[in-house]
């Protein structure tokens, strides 16, 4: 993830976003403790077929 971060910002990209399922814990907490924090926006679907 790191060298990640480091190319693009290289390339002048001012922001990385991740969309991770809410009840992911570990997958939150693992982007969490790389620095990554919750934007205020909301993503927003229609799930057509159950994965649940």
């Amino acid at each position: 993830m790191q060298r990640i971060d480091e190319v693009l910002t290289s390339m002048g990209c001012p922001k990385l976003n991740l969309l991770v399922r809410s009840l992911n814990d570990k997958v939150l907490a693992f982007y969490e403790h790389l620095g990554y924090a919750q934007d205020d926006s909301r993503s927003i679907g229609k799930r057509l077929i159950s994965d649940l």
